[in-house]
């Protein structure tokens, strides 16, 4: 995915061309979801191999953050990638484990996010059928990783270890 680079603060941000937006064949707008628990939760028109997907995470107890905040995407069964945040740890993971890989490749990747600690971040996925670029808080961070599983595991859901509320905002890509 091309990027557009800029400078803010004397630090480098990337995010992906604007252009993209003519890409957009539909638009699903979730606001104020709350998760937690043992269960994925999936939302309405929210699928797909092909898509651009924004969503802004924050604590749903200002006293008790939560442990950990996943978006497990390209899922099939027990097959799936995720992007993970720790905000304790104040790190983003991608997590390729049970992507269904060779164990002969590195399956993660960290991103330490400082700013985080108070379990409010965003997170942009561009999923492109084999390939995910993750940008967090609006391109300050950027992250790419290949996709493993087969182009029929179109599953998205999110997952929280704590009680999260979250806005999703997803555009389908053609």
């Amino acid at each position: 995915m091309p990027r557009e680079l800029s400078v803010r603060d004397g630090r480098l941000y990337q995010n992906p061309i604007s252009e993209i937006d003519t890409m957009y064949l539909n638009t699903i707008i979730h606001r104020d979801v709350r998760i937690g628990g043992a269960e994925d939760v999936s939302l309405d028109g929210i699928y797909g191999r092909c898509m651009d997907l924004t969503v802004k995470v924050r604590p749903g107890d200002a006293d008790k953050i939560f442990h950990r905040f996943s978006i497990r995407f390209a899922k099939k069964g027990k097959l799936r990638t995720s992007v993970s945040f720790r905000p304790h740890e104040k790190t983003v993971k991608i997590d390729r484990k049970y992507s269904g890989s060779c164990r002969a490749i590195v399956h993660q990747r960290r991103c330490l996010v400082p700013e985080s600690a108070g379990g409010e971040i965003t997170l942009r996925l561009i999923l492109d059928r084999f390939s995910v670029e993750v940008f967090i808080n609006d391109g300050r961070y950027a992250m790419t990783a290949s996709i493993f599983t087969d182009l029929d595991a179109e599953g998205i859901s999110f997952y929280a270890d704590g009680d999260v509320l979250m806005d999703v905002e997803g555009h389908a890509l053609g």
